[in-house]
């Protein structure tokens, strides 16, 4: 068994080339969250996702609310990362917010 002993995570704000306009707001730049896992066999993973214009810090803290204090021991870590996140956005509803 493989358990995470420890999760780094950051956002990054990547600005645009061209600013665009939607009907609603005006985008200049894009956030993207990146989240590093470390297993107690030395493996590190890395992940990203794009995590709109707005809301890097949002990002930033569910990552570090839902899994970095989270200690869990699989063999799969990626499917336990998946199924928590799914858990809580089943919990909360998929408000695409």
């Amino acid at each position: 068994m493989t358990s995470i002993e420890s999760v780094s995570v950051c956002v990054t704000r990547v600005p645009l080339d061209k600013v665009t306009s939607f009907a609603t707001r005006t985008v200049s730049a894009r956030d993207y969250c990146l989240v590093k896992v470390r297993s107690s066999e030395g493996v590190d993973g890395i992940g990203f996702c794009y995590v709109g214009s707005t809301a890097g810090r949002i990002a930033l803290a569910a990552v570090e609310e839902l899994l970095a204090l989270r200690k869990v021991v699989d063999d799969n870590l990626g499917n336990v990362v998946g199924r928590t996140l799914l858990r809580h956005r089943k919990r909360h509803g998929d408000r695409r917010s």
